[in-house]
């Protein structure tokens, strides 16, 4: 009997310890200020862009919610929020805003870089061709280039003259200065909304949004090379359903397996807002449809969505309905198969607001929705940020020796053991590999390496689960970092 107790307890603490729950919840510091973009960061907490009235600003806050520092912007420079971005860089954080110009139909695109103690290091101005621009996202294309994903729209033509919402794509280097704009799918007569962009290849990307014609939602994929020049443009519905009336796209992105997945909310002609069901799909990297799951709940009402993935692979859609204290997480695996839903009360309810969430190294999710935020325990450890060119987890990497000295760890995320890929220079007397953790910074491993071999095994037993760094050391300086998430 004593041993079964014991072993009831276990179970129960077991359980415990990993099931989702509430960590903390913050109001935001006024009634009206709203979280419209976050990212977490590498040394832990994350930093958000906020909107306060007139006021726009970045604060970066801890682990449990509380703010270590905020920039506010000039209320002289009118900035809007509306078509905002956000993206930590390497030595900082880069911040995008809509500006209007001295006439009422124009604006501007204004980048800030701050650095990780808010100080504004610079500000530009982003030309783009057109007339009316809104930040949508930023990627970094290169360790000194990024590449912003705008909207624009030409007030003065109408829809059917090309003049509506566009997408448009505008090289810049790290300091902000304008290298090259493209511009896309002029003059169709459609209403073109771009949503996310993300690499493909070392050198080129897709872009993912919404058009809207004929009274119809579509879902737009375009392949373009590093330049922006169109490789493959598609425009195409949603096998799952037949009406693509008012479909709300929420974000796309790259899988760890290569394909691209998606999800949005819908909203059709003959669909009640008590009715309506989020989407979520999934298609390869050549525009071919693999799968599409929906998902509902009693009194529909959703109205927005986010989907992420995890470390393990496993996607997880994170959304909540109007009037509703229930933040939904619905987990569902790669091949599109719903896994489990999990329901997490929290004190405020969702009204119909914009809806922020992204995962943290310390396995928990940061969930954002006007006016709080919310920390929630135990969901998952976040995929590794994609460096450029796409690998499949768990395959080792070809390289080649005169362009690359560190590769790609396999398997990525690992438990016991990780084989590590290298390429040492002619002459290498010394060479180690050091593992530190991302949340703290603190070295937890260190290897010499065998200098006649190309790749070696390194025990990874004794760390906790968690994201780290792999560092590849030649004469005591560093010459090349990657990432590495340790399971059990």
């Amino acid at each position: 009997m004593k041993q079964l107790l014991l072993l009831l307890f276990f179970c129960f603490s077991f359980s415990l310890s990993y099931s989702q729950q509430l960590l903390w919840e913050r109001p935001t510091s006024s009634a009206t200020k709203q979280l419209y973009k976050g990212e977490p960061l590498p040394a832990g907490g994350f930093v958000a862009l906020y909107k306060d009235g007139q006021t726009c600003s970045v604060s970066r806050l801890d682990s449990l919610g509380y703010e270590v520092w905020s920039t506010p912007f000039p209320q002289t420079l009118t900035l809007e929020s509306f078509g905002c971005l956000l993206k930590v860089v390497p030595g900082g954080i880069i911040a995008g805003f809509r500006q209007p110009a001295s006439t009422a139909d124009t604006s501007h695109l204004v980048l800030f870089k701050l650095n990780m103690q808010g100080g504004i290091v610079w500000s530009k101005q982003v030309p783009t061709g057109r007339n009316h621009n809104n930040g949508v996202e930023l990627f970094i294309h290169a360790p000194n280039e990024y590449i912003v994903l705008v909207v624009t729209s030409n007030v003065n033509m109408t829809a059917a003259q090309g003049g509506g919402p566009k997408f448009v794509t505008v090289g810049i280097d790290s300091m902000g200065n304008h290298r090259w704009h493209k511009q896309y799918l002029d003059p169709l007569p459609t209403i073109e909304e771009p949503k996310n962009i993300f690499p493909y290849k070392r050198n080129g990307y897709i872009l993912a949004g919404r058009n809207s014609q004929n009274g119809g939602s579509f879902t737009r994929l375009m392949k373009t090379d590093e330049l922006g020049n169109v490789l493959q443009s598609e425009l195409f519905s949603t096998p799952f359903v037949t009406d693509q009336y008012n479909v709300r796209w929420g974000n796309f992105f790259l899988s760890s397996d290569g394909n691209i997945v998606f999800t949005g909310v819908y909203w059709g002609n003959n669909v009640q807002p008590e009715d309506n069901f989020i989407l979520v799909t999934k298609v390869d990297t050549a525009f071919n449809h693999l799968w599409t799951v929906s998902h509902s709940e009693p009194g529909g009402m959703f109205a927005s969505s986010k989907i992420l993935e995890m470390a393990d692979s496993t996607l997880l859609l994170v959304t909540q309905q109007h009037n509703n204290n229930k933040v939904i997480l619905v987990k569902i695996s790669q091949q599109g198969v719903p896994l489990d839903t999990s329901y997490i009360t929290v004190s405020q309810t969702y009204s119909l607001g914009l809806m922020n969430s992204f995962l943290l190294p310390d396995s928990s999710l940061i969930y954002a929705s006007f006016p709080f935020i919310a920390k929630i325990g135990n969901v998952g450890l976040p995929m590794p940020p994609r460096e450029f060119t796409p690998v499949i987890v768990g395959q080792p990497e070809q390289f080649s020796k005169a362009n690359i000295a560190l590769g790609k760890a396999y398997p990525n995320p690992a438990g016991s053991s990780v084989t590590v890929p290298y390429s040492l220079p002619k002459g290498t007397s010394k060479a180690m590999l050091q593992i530190a953790e991302v949340a703290t910074g603190r070295l937890v491993n260190q290897v010499n390496l065998n200098l006649n071999a190309e790749q070696q095994e390194v025990s990874i037993a004794g760390l906790k689960p968690g994201l780290y760094t792999y560092t590849l050391m030649l004469a005591d300086s560093p010459a090349g970092t990657k990432k590495l998430v340790v399971l059990k």
